[in-house]
């Protein structure tokens, strides 16, 4: 039953859309708030439960989401069309708690993205126009699971480079680097979520479009603030022949923190997720040899937004991994 869990997040979010006032920033207090300080006092566990139980109800769990989001999303627009008589900080935290739903929306892509089947990818690259980053399906599968760990991946941080740094290099880096893949493709991403937002401008109001593509960006930056934690520090050898070492669990960043795990779909298991990239999400595994974060993701979040903690905090780590 924990894994219901997953459905705290659009519950936050429903709730946020529909409130005034204070409450309107739930989401955000609950994901930034509520989960981290919860994981303070939970341990990661790493065992594999989703292994005991039938994929029907992983895969249920997984495409619910979808129209789910998709509801949350018609919601949120038109709430922000009455953004009048909302007032400014109310309209700030329903866009706020739709850019959280839209992250999460991202990793629901992610998983989809991976699948070999060409009716999930195309569900994956769909649900990224909701965010307008389809070209992180481009981005993500060809070149940053290739050079993952290495310089030549843009989403892949060095040692020392701080969350702020990375986050202006990553934004512009993503999509040079889905244009050197596919151009046609990304051109053809990039049509389709310009026609996306003629249509909310052309059934809304210009007001409702900013509101839409501020609440994509608030998403997309929580995507590439993941990035950042995922693969902090770690590099893979550069080998004699030229080529590097193959990856391996030790070359990203593993969270078992039980909170995160469920609600962003083990995630944070990111080590065996890069090893074996094809493996559903409800069957990724814990290493030993695989470096462990301190706490949960949202709590990693935080923490980053502080350079002089973050790397007080995580060099001694990488200095003993």
């Amino acid at each position: 039953m924990k894994y219901l869990l997953a459905y705290t997040i659009p519950f936050a979010t429903y709730i946020s859309l529909e409130s005034s006032g204070a409450l309107s920033w739930l989401t955000l207090v609950f994901v930034f708030g509520l989960i981290p300080i919860a994981e303070l006092f939970t341990k990661g566990s790493k065992d594999n439960n989703g292994s005991k139980l039938s994929p029907i109800f992983f895969d249920t769990l997984l495409f619910s989401m979808i129209p789910i989001h998709l509801s949350l999303g018609y919601l949120f627009l038109n709430q922000m069309e009455g953004y009048q008589e909302l007032g400014l900080w109310p309209v700030l935290g329903k866009i706020t708690a739709m850019g959280i739903s839209n992250s999460l929306a991202i990793n629901i892509a992610h998983e989809l993205g991976h699948r070999k089947s060409k009716i999930n990818q195309f569900i994956a690259q769909a649900i990224l126009s909701t965010s307008l980053y389809m070209h992180f399906f481009i981005e993500h599968n060809k070149s940053h699971h290739k050079n993952v760990s290495t310089p030549l991946d843009h989403a892949s941080a060095e040692r020392g480079i701080n969350l702020y740094a990375f986050l202006r290099r990553s934004f512009y880096q993503s999509f040079l680097s889905a244009y050197r893949v596919d151009k046609k493709q990304t051109l053809l991403f990039m049509g389709l979520q310009l026609t996306l937002c003629l249509l909310i401008l052309f059934i809304f109001s210009p007001v409702v479009l900013v509101c839409f593509i501020l609440s994509s960006a608030v998403g997309t930056l929580l995507l590439e603030g993941v990035n950042y934690i995922e693969h902090y520090g770690l590099r893979r050898k550069l080998n004699p022949s030229g080529r590097y070492e193959k990856v391996a669990p030790k070359h990203s960043w593993n969270s078992n923190h039980p909170i995160s795990r469920i609600i962003l779909f083990e995630l944070s298991r990111h080590s065996d997720h890069h090893a074996n990239a094809d493996r559903p999400y409800q069957l990724l595994r814990s290493f030993d040899e695989a470096p462990e974060l301190p706490t949960g993701y949202p709590g990693m979040l935080l923490l980053a937004t502080v350079p002089k903690l973050w790397f007080k905090t995580m060099h001694p780590m990488l200095d003993t991994h």
